[in-house]
């Protein structure tokens, strides 16, 4: 791994060799991707590292979501971050092969317009669905919707795909916590889509919600909605694999912490959530950590 990063971290090798080819650069030569989540920690480094390793790459098509900014105004601030600057210098136009769409997860097709649903499907040959909700505090209403429904939308868009080769869900490894321990297989879900539609309609059926002794109970032994909805999320995956000719891949990452080479040492895109902000205060002398030996502890 080491020789390998040494050959990445190399300025004179880093990326520019396009003659050099793995497999990887050979699968994605002419596809075009349509990639949801591309503003969070993980999308943005699928962005990054596709753009710079796969010359051969066609067109990647993002979904992006109005929030307190526009669109429009996220896309413009989100190509100035600093994990495209060495992209920048390997690649000048590499923004050229970049499409972003405004639209919604919970939104009946995506909330696309007409022009932009034709040109996905009749462009778009790899769907990596790598968005979600991740706050745990969320209303169920809300969360459900858009892991659950979101993931329900996106597989009924990529099933209506002319050329679509594969559809990538980016899960969870906690998405079946319960289990000691978790294999490369699909699990039985805690509901189907008519189960998760009446928690949806009871939850905003009242002002406040239900309440959180109703949710644990309906959720258990899952320990909370956002792994209860990812779990439900898989089963959806699981089942259009059943009933569609092309490939359906289930992705279950663990905790994410900052890179360990590329884009660049430590880059964590002020994630600061899990062990990372634990693992920067320590490495800056902020935390001080004693390790006492088993000696003194018995003094």
């Amino acid at each position: 791994m080491d020789e390998i990063y040494n050959k990445i971290t190399n300025p004179d090798e880093w990326g520019v060799d396009d003659n050099e080819t793995s497999e990887i650069q050979k699968f994605y030569e002419n596809e075009s991707i349509f990639l949801t989540g591309c503003t969070g920690f993980v999308g943005k480094s699928i962005v990054e590292k596709l753009l710079r390793s796969c010359p051969g790459l066609k067109k990647i098509y993002l979904l992006v979501r109005p929030k307190k900014i526009s669109a429009k105004d996220r896309i413009d601030k989100y190509f100035n971050d600093s994990i495209f600057n060495e992209l920048r210098k390997l690649r000048k136009n590499f923004t050229s092969k970049v499409v972003w769409f405004e639209g919604s997860l919970e939104s009946e097709n995506l909330g696309l317009s007409d022009e932009d649903k034709c040109v996905i499907i009749n462009e778009a040959t790899i769907f990596i669905h790598n968005a979600s909700n991740v706050k745990f505090e969320l209303r169920i209403s809300d969360s459900l919707s858009c892991n659950v429904f979101g993931t329900k939308n996106m597989l009924d868009l990529a099933s209506q795909c002319k050329y679509i080769k594969a559809f990538v869900y980016v899960s969870t490894a906690y998405s079946h916590c319960y289990h000691d321990d978790i294999y490369e297989k699909c699990y039985p879900p805690p509901g189907d889509l008519k189960l998760i539609q009446n928690c949806i309609d009871t939850d905003r059926s009242t002002p406040d919600g239900m309440s959180s002794t109703a949710i644990k109970e309906l959720i258990a032994p899952w320990p909370n909605m956002y792994l209860f909805g990812k779990s439900t999320a898989e089963s959806l995956v699981e089942q259009y694999a059943k009933n569609v000719d092309f490939r359906c891949t289930i992705f279950r990452p663990s905790i994410i912490l900052g890179s360990y080479q590329e884009p660049t040492p430590g880059w964590s895109d002020g994630n600061f959530n899990g062990p990372t902000l634990v693992f920067l205060g320590v490495g800056l002398g902020f935390i001080h950590v004693t390790i006492l030996t088993h000696q003194i502890l018995s003094i």
